[in-house]
């Protein structure tokens, strides 16, 4: 029998240990080519195989396990996980009798996870198809056209035009007396009097701010945990808790991480747009989307999110509505564009101006 190399320099007579190779790097020629292996070796390419998971579970459950696989230090295993997730969203929003839904809260969870699966994500081909099914799971939430004209019927008949918004308060004229033709009305008992029933309106408005207060903290709570089916209002609420994760996030990322974020956020933005095209643009969805992107983006900093979504919305919703089954019209455009009008009028930061 041969002696075995103890010294580094038989080792290195011995050639590569096989193992260790790359047994698709002699037959790769192209950067295509390349960019193809990557996938492979990432389990991006190849068909999922496997039961398939039970809806009625919560992505808490053991037997699901989502939070610890999108985090797993494998890469096949966090690609696998987010290629089950097609299945598991489709079927879990589902209007029927076995409907469970999706809550925001779960979706907040969902995506923490799935932040953690792109930030370990490496190669850049690797990078830019794990984006791309990051932002094609908008369409597993989607309902159909009927679906989505109600949700927005709905949308606009709760907020309406902003033509029609009312400040919510109410001016009462009333008949005041001229005190001045009679300037001894008035006694000292009066006065004090009046004091009190003043103090006591002040504590009354004081405990009934706090018990509105109360209130609302406890219907936001509430509001984060009830369950949605599939439609516009839901896919709405996954792009908020895609941007809120974003923006929660965005100072933990270096940059030498930043290019696959930065390319997640313009896929997502141009699945926003394709799902308004689809919809005909239909102005109820096209403001919902709109308010969501404001409120969650535009309206406060990151500034670097903000520049982000300025230099990339134009081009995303040129090509989306290339694809259009109607073309925008000009009032349509600016229905669109909205936010961005709103942001050049109301920001203070004149460099975001």
């Amino acid at each position: 029998m041969p002696e075995e190399a103890t010294t580094k320099r038989a080792r290195r007579k011995l050639g590569a240990n096989p193992s260790q190779l790359w047994p698709q790097m002699p037959k790769i020629a192209t950067p295509a080519a390349r960019a193809k292996a990557y996938l492979r070796v990432a389990g991006l390419s190849t068909s999922l195989k496997g039961a398939t998971l039970d809806p009625v579970l919560d992505l808490n459950a053991p037997e699901i396990k989502f939070g610890r696989l999108l985090a797993a230090p494998e890469e096949r295993v966090r690609h696998a996980a987010v290629r089950r997730l097609n299945q598991y969203l489709t079927e879990r929003c589902l209007i029927n009798d076995n409907s469970v839904g999706l809550s925001e809260l779960d979706l907040l969870k969902l995506w923490k996870g799935l932040w953690y699966t792109l930030y370990m994500a490496d190669r850049v081909p690797v990078q830019e198809e794990l984006a791309k099914k990051l932002a094609e799971l908008l369409w597993c939430v989607a309902g159909n056209e009927e679906e989505d004209e109600y949700a927005g019927k709905a949308y606009l008949d709760m907020y309406g035009d902003d033509s029609e918004e009312e400040d919510g308060y109410e001016v009462v004229m009333e008949e005041i007396s001229n005190t001045l033709e009679n300037p001894n009305n008035g006694s000292e008992s009066e006065n004090a009097d009046d004091e009190d029933s003043m103090e006591m309106m002040s504590e009354k408005d004081e405990n009934e701010g706090d018990r509105e207060c109360s209130d609302e903290d406890e219907g936001e709570t509430d509001d984060i945990v009830i369950p949605h089916c599939r439609g516009a209002h839901l896919a709405a609420l996954m792009v908020k808790t895609f941007l809120q994760t974003i923006r929660r996030e965005w100072g933990r990322m270096d940059k030498y991480r930043i290019d696959k974020f930065y390319t997640v956020i313009r896929l997502m933005i141009g699945q926003v747009y394709k799902y308004m095209a689809k919809r005909h643009w239909n102005l109820g969805i096209v403001r919902l989307f709109n308010d969501t992107i404001y409120e969650q983006v535009l309206s406060q900093v990151p500034n670097g999110l903000r520049f982000h979504l300025i230099d990339i919305s134009l081009e995303e919703l040129a090509n989306a509505n290339a694809e259009a089954p109607m073309p925008l019209t000009e009032a349509t455009l600016l229905d669109v564009i909205e936010p961005y009008t709103m942001l050049s009028q109301s920001c203070d930061d004149k460099i975001v101006q």
